[in-house]
C-alpha cells in the first residue's frame, strides 16, 4: 500500500521527481557507495524512472553514469532498453561493453545476438567473456558457429565460459563437442564441463560427471557431485554417500546440498554422521540443515529410530530431539507407530527417565542412556549393564530387562 501511495505522489509531481533523480545521477560520481541504493530504487519504480534513464545514458558524457544505467535497464526486463543497450556495445568503453552485453543477456535479446556476437573478436579479454555469457543467456542457435570459435580463446576463463553457453543452446547434442575438455589442464575448464553435463542431464551426462568425481581437483568434484545431486533420481542417495567420504571439505559440503534430494527420515541419518565431520564449518552447516528439517519435519527422526542399520547410540540422539520438539503426547503416538509392542506405560516411564522390568536394552538405552559398562555371561545368553550413576546393575536375559541390583564397584 505505501509503494502504490509513494508511486502515485511521483507520478502527480514529475518536476520533483526529475530533479531528484538528476541529484541521484550526481551521487553516483560524487558518492559511488551510495550506487546499489540508487539502482535500487531505480529498478523498484521502474515505471517512474525508465524513460529518465534513456534520456540520460544519450546524453550523459560520463562513462561511469552510463555503465550503472546499463546494469539497471537490464534488471528492468523491458525491450524498449534494447536499443540503447546495443548502442552501449560501440561506445569503445570495455567495461561498458561487458555491462551493456550482460544486460542484453539478462533481457535475452535474439535481435542483438548479431551485434554481441562481434565483441567475440574484442581485444579485451573480459568482453569476450561477457559476450560469450550473453550468448548463452540468449541461447540462440545461430551463434553456435561463433562459439564453437571461443572454445578456442586464448583465455581458459573465456574457454570455460563458451562450453557452458554450448551447453544451454545445444542441451544433450553439446556432449561430444565438449567432451575433449574432460582432461583439460585447467581446473576451471573441468569445473565448467561439469556444470554443463548438470545442464545436459541425461544418462550420458551422469557417466561422465562420475568420471568427474573423481577428479584430482576437489573444485571439480565438488561442481561434479552438485550437478550430479541437481540431476537426482534414484543414484541420489548413493552419491551423497560418495561426497561426505571426500577428502575435501568443500566436497563434503556438497552433501548437504544433495539432502534436499532426499526424504526427511532419510536425510537426518546423513546429517547424525556429519555432526562428526573433523571441520568445524562443517559440523556447523549440517546443525543449521538439521534445524531447518526440525522445522518443517519433526518426525524426521523417526527415520533412525526404524531403521535396522542405526546403532544404540544414533536411535537415543534422535530420540531426544523428537522429546524436545513435540510435546508429549504426539511424541508417544509417534513412538507406538515405530514399536507396536511397547507399552504406553513403559513409555511413560522412559519419558521420566525410569525403567521396570520387562523392558528391552534398546528401552532402558533410551530412558537412561549409555551404560558405563557391558558384560557379556558366555552361554547363558544373558548381559549385564553398569550404570554408574544410579549405582545398579541392569541384568538382561534374551535383550529384556530381568532384574536390577546394587554395583559393586571394585
Amino acid at each position: 500500500m505505501i509503494k502504490i501511495f509513494t508511486l502515485f505522489f511521483i507520478l502527480q509531481n514529475p518536476n520533483e521527481t526529475r530533479m531528484k533523480f538528476m541529484k541521484q545521477v550526481e551521487l553516483l560520481e560524487s558518492k559511488p557507495e551510495k550506487s546499489d541504493s540508487i539502482l535500487n530504487e531505480w529498478i523498484k519504480n521502474t515505471d517512474v524512472y525508465f524513460q529518465y534513464l534513456i534520456e540520460e545514458f544519450n546524453k550523459s558524457h560520463s562513462i561511469y553514469v552510463k555503465k550503472k544505467i546499463a546494469e539497471a535497464l537490464g534488471k528492468m526486463r523491458k525491450e524498449e532498453a534494447i536499443p540503447v543497450l546495443e548502442k552501449g556495445l560501440t561506445l569503445g568503453s570495455s567495461e561498458l561493453k561487458m555491462i551493456c552485453a550482460h544486460s542484453l543477456g539478462e533481457l535475452k535479446s535474439e535481435r542483438s545476438v548479431t551485434k554481441i556476437a562481434m565483441l567475440l573478436k574484442d581485444r579485451n579479454d573480459a568482453v569476450r567473456g561477457e559476450a560469450i555469457w550473453a550468448l548463452g543467456e540468449i541461447g540462440d542457435t545461430s551463434v553456435l558457429s561463433n562459439l564453437r570459435e571461443s572454445l578456442n580463446d586464448k583465455v581458459f576463463l573465456n574457454r570455460a565460459k563458451a562450453i557452458v553457453a554450448i551447453a544451454k543452446i545445444k542441451g544433450k547434442d553439446a556432449i561430444k563437442e565438449i567432451i575433449k575438455f574432460k582432461n583439460d589442464p585447467q581446473s576451471v575448464v573441468r569445473i565448467a564441463l561439469a556444470k554443463s553435463l548438470g545442464i545436459i542431464g541425461n544418462s550420458r551426462a551422469v557417466e561422465l560427471l562420475k568420471d568427474l568425481t573423481k577428479d584430482k581437483d576437489g573444485a571439480v568434484r565438488k561442481e561434479a557431485f552438485i550437478s550430479l545431486l541437481k540431476i537426482g533420481g534414484r543414484e541420489a542417495r548413493k552419491i551423497i554417500i560418495e561426497a561426505m567420504r571426500d577428502k575435501n571439505p568443500e566436497v563434503r559440503e556438497t552433501a548437504l546440498i544433495g539432502l534436499s534430494e532426499i526424504s526427511p527420515d532419510k536425510a537426518v541419518i546423513f546429517l547424525y554422521s556429519m555432526l562428526k565431520d573433523p571441520d568445524i564449518l562443517i559440523r556447523k552447516k549440517a546443525c543449521e540443515v538439521l534445524d531447518e528439517i526440525e522445522k518443517k519435519s519433526p518426525a524426521a527422526y523417526l527415520g533412525i529410530l526404524k531403521s535396522e542399520n542405526t546403532g544404540f547410540s544414533e536411535k537415543k540422539w534422535a530420540y531426544d530431539r523428537m522429546k524436545k520438539v513435540m510435546d508429549e503426547a504426539t511424541f508417544k503416538r509417534k513412538l507406538l507407530s515405530v514399536f507396536p509392542t511397547w507399552r504406553e506405560q513403559e513409555i511413560e516411564l522412559m519419558l521420566k527417565g525410569k525403567y521396570s522390568k520387562g523392558m528391552s536394552q534398546l528401552q532402558i538405552y533410551l530412558s537412561l542412556g549409555r551404560p558405563s559398562r557391558i558384560r557379556f555371561i558366555k552361554g547363558e545368553d544373558t548381559e549385564e549393564w553398569d550404570y554408574d550413576n544410579l549405582g545398579l546393575t541392569f541384568k538382561f536375559k534374551n535383550k529384556k530387562l530381568t532384574e536390577t541390583e546394587r554395583l559393586i564397584l571394585e
